[in-house]
């Protein structure tokens, strides 16, 4: 009888109060007020059926020193969480979700990390970071070198390209260096002055191959190009904790030079903007955290970056 007497509980997700039932908690109902549809749980399962499509084995909600992952890819020794916009975003999550990357980490597992609005929006080109982690080829036209050309392509072109297939998209740098076959452009990199305070004259902004496309030596080509035509005396880029190792930098000569703490987003509405897209108006007395909490934001916390340098070479 007692489990069916209402308890007094905090929504893990929006850290309000509710009053579910012991009976349906045993049952994996009324696991929040209500303010959550379970997005994350969907999410977890059409990541499993994805990779379950490329013929590796998934496992839902893996156990591991007392926390649970969503996907589990044995073969690849990976973890992958999928960060719902909503569940992710109270002020528990930073601290909860970095302990789980640690945790996997010390076991000697990879971890991925994919927010909801990138497996919603841009879920193609989330798949093909995927196939590259877990070394599956995607269908795609292998091209020698010498079929392609390198070549300086306007902002616009440049950015079209990042729309369609990278993670983060727009880059607006000053410098776009294509690979451009039979007239198509298929790849680029960009360039452009250091977007953090940094002692590096050029940082490597974007790099991005249609993944329809394979070019050896493609990025190799594109540094050595911009090096001869810009001479910089260094160049910093940063690679995305959450979903890459940085394996690209280190192929064509950058080093690791340090890393970069957790950052984070603001979320409203189902949607997940950048803080520097939300300054704050000119005279406003209040701290950005206490303006725009007050106007409904929370923030979700990526799990930092890693910092590469490349330097010519004595």
């Amino acid at each position: 009888r007692s489990s069916v007497i209402p308890l007094r509980a905090l929504c893990p997700a929006c850290l309000s109060e509710y009053k579910p039932r012991l009976s349906d908690i045993k049952r994996g109902l009324s696991l929040t007020c209500g303010c959550s549809s379970y997005t994350s749980s969907s999410l977890s399962l059409e990541m499993v059926q994805f990779v379950e499509s490329l013929g590796l084995g998934a496992v839902l909600e893996h156990s591991l020193g007392g926390w649970k992952y969503d996907v589990f890819i044995p073969g690849r020794n990976l973890v992958i969480e999928m960060q719902g916009l909503h569940w992710h975003s109270n002020d528990l999550s930073k601290t909860r979700d970095a302990k789980k990357r640690q945790e996997a980490l010390k076991s000697g597992l990879h971890h991925m990390a994919v927010f909801e609005d990138e497996w919603v929006k841009k879920r193609h080109v989330i798949e093909s970071v995927l196939r590259s982690r877990l070394g599956v080829s995607s269908p795609s036209v292998s091209l020698r070198p010498s079929r392609c050309r390198v070549e300086p392509v306007s902002v616009a072109r440049a950015d079209a390209l990042y729309e369609a297939h990278h993670y983060i998209g727009a880059s607006r740098s000053k410098v776009n260096l294509g690979i451009v076959h039979d007239g198509n452009l298929i790849g680029c990199v960009s360039f452009g002055r250091p977007t953090r305070k940094s002692s590096h004259d050029w940082e490597l902004t974007r790099m991005v191959m249609d993944p329809a496309f394979r070019v050896h030596g493609a990025w190799s080509s594109a540094l050595k190009t911009f090096v001869s035509g810009y001479s910089p005396s260094s160049i910093v880029s940063f690679s995305d904790n959450r979903l890459f190792l940085g394996a690209v930098y280190e192929r064509i000569g950058f080093m690791k030079d340090g890393d970069v703490p957790p950052d984070y987003y603001w979320v409203k509405g189902g949607r997940r903007m950048h803080k520097s897209g939300l300054r704050k108006p000119k005279g406003c007395t209040i701290t950005e955290t206490e303006l725009r909490e007050s106007e409904g934001y929370r923030r979700i916390w990526d799990f930092g970056k890693v910092r590469w340098v490349w330097k010519p070479s004595l």
